[in-house]
């Protein structure tokens, strides 16, 4: 359905154009096949800056959450991007996963790493346990007392 697709500002299709009305949420949610559940709504928020506070990125646009955002929505974002205007980079983002109250396994993050091709998650929970398996498969170092 042409509706699904995207298509650059100022060149629609008629038959999108005479239901521009009926179009909800976020253009680059249209053609999200491989994730459901989203919605229509934008899961995170962002912004566009000037700097860093070192001079170092100019112009940028900075993406965050208050309450909850979605890591999904970021990295389909990022990866359209990427394949579009940058595809021989790399790009990560961090993120932390807490709650209002100290409960077990509530509170921890992770990173989420995209490239044109792949979207890579890691978390936390999965780094200390590797490491502690990891160690438990080594010989202690002699100790001296």
């Amino acid at each position: 359905m042409v509706a699904d697709q995207e298509h650059p500002v100022g060149s629609l299709p008629a038959e999108v154009e005479e239901n521009r009305a009926t179009w909800r949420g976020a253009r680059f949610l249209h053609n999200c096949d491989d994730v459901t559940g989203w919605g229509d709504e934008i899961e995170f928020a962002y912004a566009f800056r000037l700097e860093d506070g070192n001079g170092e990125w100019g112009r940028h646009l900075w993406i965050y959450s208050e309450q909850y955002g979605s890591v999904d929505q970021v990295a389909w974002l990022v990866q359209k991007f990427l394949r579009q205007c940058r595809p021989r980079d790399i790009w990560a983002l961090t993120y932390a996963c807490t709650c209002s109250k100290p409960r077990i396994a509530e509170f921890g993050g992770g990173a989420v790493i995209v490239t044109t091709d792949d979207v890579r998650w890691e978390d936390v929970r999965s780094i200390a346990e590797k490491a502690c398996r990891d160690w438990k498969g080594k010989t202690p170092p002699d100790s001296k007392t």
